[in-house]
């Protein structure tokens, strides 16, 4: 039925060519397929928006991002490595003068400083496994832990879909 069937109330008119706008009417089906064509054509471009995403993203960021982290891993073993050689270095006695005599220091009153308390966590000693010793093995409930929405909830999730869709299919063609 089109808008014309609806403001004539039922008269006939002999209609030659296009209505009045310039162009031919779109039926029922038509309509619908141009709609979907419509959308199939959004979401294929979003698709291939999303992989150029990827392409530029492997392209361009992500070599930087791995030199980068390469640099700081070396930078980090460099200093790993001086750390190490100062720790283990041994120092070289160095001949020095015996001290000359010298009059004994007058003492002189100082101020004592006091120590500030200081936030420092104290971490207790861990035990150390002793070899041959029988492995503890931890004990728990003997099933999954109650996390996510579980069986029902899934369940009734599922249905909520599927109620979802043969609504939008039943309104999709009332129309």
């Amino acid at each position: 039925m089109s808008i014309r069937d609806r403001l004539t109330f039922g008269e006939e008119e002999p209609t030659v060519g296009p209505p009045l706008g310039g162009e031919p009417e779109v039926e029922g089906e038509e309509g619908r397929n141009r709609l979907f064509i419509i959308i199939v054509v959004g979401l294929a471009g979003l698709l291939v928006c999303g992989l150029l995403s990827i392409g530029g993203y492997m392209l361009f960021i992500k070599p930087g991002a791995d030199q980068s982290a390469i640099a700081t891993r070396e930078a980090v073993a460099q200093r790993a490595t001086l750390i190490a050689q100062q720790a283990t270095s041994t120092p070289t006695p160095t001949a020095t003068l015996p001290a000359l005599p010298t009059a004994p220091p007058t003492a002189t009153p100082t101020a004592t400083p006091t120590q500030a308390a200081t936030n420092t966590p104290v971490v207790p000693p861990t035990e150390t496994p002793v070899p041959g010793a029988p492995t503890p093995t931890p004990t728990w409930g003997g099933g999954t832990p109650d996390t996510g929405i579980g069986g029902l909830g899934a369940a009734l999730l599922a249905a909520g879909l599927a109620v979802v869709v043969f609504v939008v299919r039943k309104v999709r063609l009332a129309h």
